[in-house]
């Protein structure tokens, strides 16, 4: 590996390197918020619950207007959003990487599965509650940040080769 990674161009090793240490910071943020006590998450939720709260009251939907469903969208919308930009991180990765090696997308969704796995198994240090709801909810978040990236790749080497092949983007 550390013969082909030097056969790389300086950019990709660069940014291969960057989308890494993103995603070392993007685990410790997860592993950390799930550490947090009760209290301390529970404040940590009621701070962004102050941002979504406008965005809620001002969908139609009545049983969303509760400060108890307020708390809970809030929550797993950070389950999601965290494991959408894991996923994300993780395809873009494995796309600079596919010169070196062929990592399938189902192989990052089941990385990502485990992830969200180990991440509720740390609540339990911190005496919450574990959910395999949220689990699932990681799991969809990260299939969506996975979906998103291998569509934009694919959306820009389209792109890409109408233009060097004298095409037009329309």
């Amino acid at each position: 590996m550390p013969e082909q990674f030097r056969l790389l161009t300086g950019k990709r090793r660069l940014a291969i390197i960057i989308l890494s240490l993103l995603i070392i910071l993007t685990l410790a943020f997860i592993f950390g918020n799930s550490l947090k006590d009760r209290a301390t998450s529970a404040a940590t939720s009621a701070h962004f619950e102050r941002f979504v709260e406008p965005i809620l009251l001002a969908l139609p939907y009545q049983q969303l207007h509760t400060k108890e469903a307020l708390s809970i969208t809030v929550r797993k919308l950070a389950h999601y959003s965290e494991f959408f930009l894991l996923g994300a991180e993780m395809m873009a990765l494995s796309i600079l990487l596919r010169s070196l090696y062929s990592v399938r997308k189902r192989l990052l969704l089941v990385l990502a599965l485990l992830i969200a796995g180990m991440d509720e198994m740390l609540q339990f240090v911190s005496r919450r509650a574990p959910q395999v709801q949220d689990v699932l909810l990681d799991a969809f978040g990260a299939l969506c940040g996975i979906c998103f990236v291998y569509a934009a790749h694919r959306l820009y080497a389209r792109l890409t080769r109408k233009v060097s092949e004298g095409g037009t983007y329309a």
